[in-house]
């Protein structure tokens, strides 16, 4: 009974990652501004920088993987390859 009880509680809750209405929105964009000054720190553009994050998202707060794939633009983040781009023969695909 109690098990249910949470489960209802906690659907009735709005616990999805909307950017509007997420309320880690804060949280996160802190550690964003702090990585952006970091890199700048390091001589990074900051508006390439931003656009980095943006567009690829980071997978570890790592100013090294920036400084590595800052000018590729073939980067993909391995946390956000989709089941349907990944290939037989890959390590992702367990047969």
């Amino acid at each position: 009974m109690k098990k249910q009880e949470i489960q209802a509680k906690l659907a009735k809750k709005n616990v999805g990652f909307k950017e509007d209405d997420n309320e880690f929105a804060g949280f996160y964009d802190g550690r964003k501004e702090r990585m952006i000054d970091q890199a700048v720190r390091l001589g990074m553009d900051q508006d390439e920088v931003s656009e980095f994050i943006d567009n690829h998202g980071m997978y570890e707060e790592n100013v090294q993987i920036l400084k590595d794939h800052l000018n590729h633009s073939a980067y993909i983040n391995p946390l956000t390859i989709k089941k349907e781009n990944v290939t037989k023969r890959s390590a992702w695909v367990q047969d």
